[in-house]
């Protein structure tokens, strides 16, 4: 059976997580099954780029700067755009990637959010003015996309009123999961993991991954609410994964002298032993697509308290839903789940145990299958309607 080329434009295709992960785990489907796929990306994984069927088209982002960067990406990812529908191709955009009319996977909806918070003055004047700019050509590119595919009913929902998008126009394909990476942690990985980060017996560890300046995961309200919980009569100690640009959180964690309670660890490239040392994982987001975090910690076996506002929220059933945060902006309830967790910490692990092994069981070859047979049948029935 001879497949159809693929294209895909995207800022980054590697493993490191997040929409990087998703991208990634997409076309490593799409070359292992023999199909020919060019990226157009600023960075690609080694191994995706040995692949016999992969050519990697390189767009350089000037100083490290997405801003600088995203002019290059759109105008090669036009050109390739070209090339495939010259050749009979499917081409797959990133959200405002790449402003055409072809099919469109999205991992964030701009238009759903405010623009992101922190930093200086300049900074916050610069991510205004991009964000403006995302939701400007996020709006013209998904209007006139063939079909949009999304990663949770919370984004097709977010695409469809925010964006102007008809519903008929968009399919939902969860993000999956990597079920040895993420395998639920041995007694031996915990105790391991816990020396490492240097947690004592008696302490209870939450974990939070995530921009920790970045006003829509969140940080602020989590830093708030562990600080009203330090009397709760429970041993807590909050891990903080993410960069801390300028230091800022650990200058006011030193500040309000919780430096035993909250850790700011800076970037952490080994996200199985940080989840390996917790007990729970908190993603408090004002706004999240999905939030991978959450459901990779669930597939190794950790509960989480995850916002309403975070897609992976949606695939919480049972007494899992139990622990989700209804409003980010309330800290009391926030507080009040963390307090209710360690009232009965023993119990939460079996309490997810039927959501993880379902999460478990839907992989990411099972997400990049689907959407594949969504948008080469799609394809087809495009292609034989253009013959008529």
């Amino acid at each position: 059976m001879a497949f159809p080329p693929w294209a895909i434009v995207a800022g980054d295709f590697t493993p490191l997580g997040g929409m990087d992960r998703a991208n990634y785990a997409l076309a490593h489907y799409l070359a292992r099954s023999g199909r020919e796929v060019v990226l157009i990306a600023h960075r690609v994984w080694r191994d995706l780029q040995n692949q016999d069927q992969v050519r990697v088209e390189h767009v350089v982002r000037p100083f490290g700067r997405h801003l600088l960067g995203r002019w290059a990406l759109a105008r090669r990812g036009i050109a390739i755009s070209r090339e495939m529908k010259s050749r009979g191709g499917i081409f797959l955009a990133n959200g405002a990637n790449c402003p055409t009319s072809a099919f469109n996977w999205l991992h964030i909806v701009h238009s759903a959010y405010a623009s992101p918070v922190h930093g200086n003055v300049v900074r916050r004047i610069r991510q205004h003015i991009v964000h403006r700019l995302d939701q400007r050509i996020e709006r013209s590119t998904l209007r006139r996309s063939k079909l949009v595919l999304c990663n949770s009913e919370k984004t097709r929902h977010d695409v469809v009123n925010y964006v102007g998008v008809s519903k008929d126009r968009t399919r939902v394909v969860y993000l999956g999961a990597d079920p040895v990476v993420f395998a639920p942690v041995t007694a031996a990985q915990r105790a391991a993991a816990r020396d490492h980060f240097g947690l004592q017996a008696n302490q209870l560890c939450v974990c939070f991954v995530g921009q920790l300046q970045n006003s829509i995961k969140n940080f602020d309200g989590l830093y708030t609410a562990i600080r009203r919980c330090r009397g709760i009569g429970h041993n807590v100690v909050l891990l903080a994964a993410g960069d801390d640009r300028g230091g800022h959180w650990r200058r006011v964690v030193e500040r309000d002298g919780l430096r035993e309670v909250v850790r700011i660890l800076g970037p952490v490239s080994d996200i199985p032993r940080l989840l390996a040392a917790s007990d729970l994982l908190i993603l408090p987001s004002r706004y999240d697509s999905y939030g991978l975090a959450a459901q990779e910690a669930i597939v190794s076996g950790l509960p989480v308290i995850a916002s309403q506002t975070a897609g992976v929220s949606e695939r919480l059933e049972g007494e899992a839903a139990l622990l989700v945060l209804h409003d980010p902006e309330n800290v009391d309830e926030l507080s009040h789940l963390i307090v209710r967790w360690a009232d009965s910490v023993n119990d939460w692990p079996d309490r997810f145990s039927p959501i993880a092994a379902k999460l478990r069981a839907w992989t990411w070859d099972d997400m990049a299958a689907e959407m594949v047979r969504i948008i080469e049948t799609a394809h087809a029935v495009e292609s034989e309607r253009c013959a008529s």
